[in-house]
């Protein structure tokens, strides 16, 4: 036996819809679902964008004490010395005044957003794409690291 949409087996299964709510579903009106909606594709470069904004964002989060949205010196060494607290590591003053001054090249005393977006390149220079076929070689055949 062929079950299908004309088979009144079917269609104890699946009953017809008529134009509006009838009496089986309760006077309820259903809605056909929606397609999710698919975020846009993102070029490498805006990939990159975001996620130097977004960490620029959190830095000035973690560290702007006086809610001004800029970071002195001060704020800034403090966060890293905090950071270094909350995971059990020694406060690197040397190394937390090193990066200070890639974001703060001019030496103002405070920086904005953008400067910590252009700091952040200079320190964190990354780049999206394939490694090349040197580089895949030398990985492939260092070798494996004995703990």
């Amino acid at each position: 036996m062929r079950v299908g949409s004309e088979s009144s087996i079917f269609s104890l299964f699946m009953p017809k819809r008529t134009k509006g709510p009838s009496i089986s579903d309760g006077g309820i009106a259903f809605k056909t679902a929606e397609s999710p909606k698919t975020p846009p594709i993102k070029s490498d470069d805006q990939l990159l964008a975001d996620l130097y904004d977004n960490t620029a964002q959190q830095l000035i989060d973690d560290a702007d004490i006086d809610g001004d949205g800029m970071l002195s010196r001060d704020e800034y060494l403090g966060a890293q010395k905090r950071l270094a607290n909350a995971n059990d590591r020694i406060f690197d003053q040397q190394a937390a005044e090193e990066r200070w001054a890639k974001f703060d090249p001019n030496g103002k005393g405070t920086i904005d957003k953008s400067e910590v977006i252009e700091g952040l390149k200079t320190i964190l220079p990354l780049k999206v794409g394939h490694l090349d076929a040197a580089t895949v070689n030398a990985i492939q055949n260092r070798p494996p690291t004995r703990y």
